[in-house]
């Protein structure tokens, strides 16, 4: 960016340090799958989310996220545990914790919203390690700029 007169220009650089950070954020972004709504009714809506198992996975843990506040959820497929009125985490029953690659998870659930609504929310599931982040707290540490400036010639009094 170019300064007054006087040739005055300042350039601001990400230096390697703020590349890495930019690099770590970008990797936690994760493939959500869409989970459509099988029925809907009075504030209480069935579905039954899939999603392609693409690695090997001995015990899983699956997230699912929700546009409205959801008051609880039954689901028969996984043990539930609510995150947020948004989110809730299910993980593996004995009998399916151990999924191979090609084959399809799929859980069963019924979820009853905290406001009824005309219409059903929109609902994504992600499985931690696999298409999304791990479980792993998340630290973020924001970076100082480079800034470099540099002069022109000066003007001398002659």
């Amino acid at each position: 960016m170019s300064g007054s007169a006087g040739g005055n220009t300042r350039s601001l650089r990400l230096g390697s340090t703020g590349l890495l950070a930019l690099l770590f954020v970008t990797s936690l972004i994760h493939a959500d799958t869409d989970v459509p709504v099988d029925h809907y009714w009075d504030g209480v809506l069935q579905a039954y989310a899939c999603i392609n198992i693409t690695e090997p996975l001995s015990g899983w843990t699956a997230h699912l996220l929700f546009d409205a506040d959801i008051a609880s959820i039954e689901v028969w497929d996984a043990l539930q545990t609510r995150v947020s009125p948004r989110e809730y985490k299910l993980t593996n029953q004995h009998y399916n914790e151990q999924q191979e690659p090609g084959s399809t998870l799929c859980v069963y659930f019924r979820g009853h919203l905290e406001v009824k609504a005309n219409n059903a929310p929109a609902i994504s599931m992600y499985i931690e390690g696999m298409d999304g982040p791990t479980s792993e707290p998340v630290t973020t540490t924001t970076m100082q700029p480079t800034t470099s400036t540099t002069m022109g010639p000066r003007k001398t009094d002659t």
